[in-house]
């Protein structure tokens, strides 16, 4: 699940008749994450065409995206989201009840 999901849950280290709290997800040492946090990614022509000015801007490309230029080992020039958006997808599951 997100962290934002997480803190809408119960924490399980926390005694529920005593003190309940919700989930402190990435604030907790308990917490662990899934996996990567990949920014999504919108690109122009191949992986071997390096675009060398911006270009029009595609529909559904967010106006906030940034542009980014190709390099020459595998990835095309094209618009790639804020890591700060990709974080909030990033799945990750409270240690302490176990890997999902």
């Amino acid at each position: 699940m997100t962290e934002q999901e997480a803190r809408t849950k119960w924490c399980v280290h926390t005694n529920a008749a005593k003190n309940p709290s919700k989930c402190d997800g990435s604030n907790c040492m308990a917490w662990r994450w899934s996996g990567e946090a990949n920014p999504l990614r919108h690109r122009v022509g191949d992986a071997y065409q390096i675009v060398a000015t911006e270009p029009a801007r595609p529909d559904g490309v967010p106006p906030h995206w940034q542009w980014e230029f190709g390099d020459f080992d595998y990835q095309a020039s094209g618009w790639v989201e804020p890591q700060s958006e990709a974080d909030l997808r990033r799945q990750g599951f409270c240690g302490l009840a176990g890997q999902p």
